[in-house]
């Protein structure tokens, strides 16, 4: 499997001091300019208003890569290649929970995967569809392989 650890490692792509967030167009924060990696935070579900979020986002800005990283290698492990797939989005709910909505830059797929974070440590619960990932996930498997995309819609693959 084909993978691009670290990938979002150069933090000086990303916006990290709170006070130089802006929010744009009603709704989006730019965590990374399109010159770098172009990753906006969306503010449309939110729990609370830009000006309580900055802190927030200026600090999850500097976990990307680990959040990238955790979702890498349990695609790694499913046997799933993730290597073309960008985070273009990051939201969060109601309990902080943190989304990152990845696009694939080779089919039309998006790939939402979803992180909880307790005791300082963020945990993978949500990989596309595959929902209730456990905190340690070593023996789990989702039988991945089994199922693709077809134009926007999850299908069992033909054997």
């Amino acid at each position: 499997m084909v993978s691009k650890l670290n990938r979002y490692g150069d933090i000086s792509k990303f916006i990290t001091d709170p006070t130089k967030l802006e929010l744009k167009f009603g709704e989006e924060v730019t965590m990374s300019e399109n010159k770098d990696y172009c990753i906006v935070f969306d503010m449309e579900d939110a729990p609370c208003g830009f000006e309580e979020l900055r802190p927030f986002i200026a600090n999850l800005a500097k976990d990307i890569c680990e959040l990238d990283n955790i979702a890498q290698k349990f695609a790694m492990h499913e046997g799933e290649d993730f290597s073309d797939y960008e985070i273009f989005v990051v939201t969060i709910d109601e309990s902080y929970n943190v989304y990152l909505i990845y696009d694939s830059t080779k089919v039309a797929n998006v790939c939402e995967c979803r992180f909880e974070k307790k005791a300082g440590k963020y945990y993978l619960r949500k990989f596309g569809w595959v929902d209730g990932i456990p905190d340690d996930w070593t023996g789990f498997h989702a039988d991945l392989k089994d199922y693709t995309v077809e134009h926007g819609v999850i299908v069992k693959r033909k054997k």
